[in-house]
């Protein structure tokens, strides 16, 4: 069984290659003024809890974002047992692929020390709960334009923590404001086979199911296809092709403040993604057109 995930990879061949929180036991103190900022309904909630919230002192949650296509991202200690291995929405990752085939793709230098999680959330109808999957549920005690206080409690164990967080910093350079958003690839690229782009239409995949989401906060999530082949031993069989979707979190930065290339990096690597300019709703990464959804 050979897994290939063809746009990545290609990529790589064309490129040159951060919740103030305390886990908190009472209320402390807070439960005065927390009334006053609790939403009134589900729209309030959405627009306000969107962007990354990011813990100041020390906690095992140290952010969660909440993206604009209904997937939030939280990043916790290394060493955190709030999630159970198996009940977490899977987050793939396809930097040990690209590693093992590309000596471009950068090594980490040391274990992280954070890991993050994954999948889509759902604001309640009152507007004042938050379902991350069936993994957790987040109960909101004060949400305003910089703070965001709730109770998290987890499906696995019914454990319970306290978080207060505040608003990530974020870049509004005109750069980063124009290369934030969702981008969809716009047609697929001419290295599939013929047989490869059948699996594609079989699974019902097309080339707007390979998405970049980028933050100004610094999150790059990247959905893209993973093929895999099986060949017989037999030369009189066919090949067979199986698509998924694979999922790549990592943290992004300019390259610098000259260069329309990024970095992107996270606890398995690191790679240099070059950024074109076409409009406000077309943008080339690495020669591969993308469309803003």
């Amino acid at each position: 069984m050979k897994t290939k995930n063809y746009f990545l990879l290609t990529l790589l061949f064309c490129a040159t290659f951060t919740i103030g929180s305390c886990s908190k036991e009472d209320g402390g103190g807070e439960d005065k003024t927390e009334e006053q900022h609790v939403p009134q309904s589900k729209a309030e909630a959405e627009q306000k809890i969107k962007g990354k919230w990011e813990l100041s002192g020390s906690g095992e949650i140290k952010s969660l974002e909440f993206m604009d296509n209904g997937t939030y991202i939280m990043e916790v200690d290394a060493a955190s047992t709030l999630f159970v291995a198996g009940k977490v929405p899977p987050s793939l990752n396809s930097f040990d692929f690209k590693r093992e085939k590309f000596a471009s793709v950068s090594a980490p230098q040391s274990e992280p020390s954070t890991k993050k999680r994954t999948g889509a959330y759902t604001v309640g109808n009152d507007g004042k709960t938050v379902s991350l999957d069936t993994v957790a549920t987040v109960t909101i005690k004060n949400l305003t334009g910089e703070d965001f206080s709730f109770s998290i409690t987890f499906a696995e164990d019914n454990k319970t923590v306290e978080i207060s967080l505040t608003t990530a910093s974020s870049d509004t350079s005109s750069r980063t404001v124009r290369l934030a958003g969702t981008w969809a690839m716009a047609s697929w690229p001419d290295f599939y086979s013929s047989e490869e782009l059948a699996e594609l239409n079989n699974k019902g995949f097309t080339p707007q199911h390979v998405q970049w989401t980028i933050t100004n906060s610094g999150t790059i999530m990247m959905i893209d296809i993973a093929m895999e082949s099986s060949v017989s031993p037999d030369p009189g069989v066919p090949a067979t092709y199986h698509a998924s979707l694979d999922t790549t979190l990592a943290t992004w930065y300019w390259k610098n403040a000259q260069s329309n290339a990024i970095i992107a990096n996270n606890e398995d690597g690191s790679m240099e993604i070059g950024v074109v300019d076409t409009s406000a709703t077309l943008k080339s990464f690495a020669g591969f057109l993308f469309i803003k959804k």
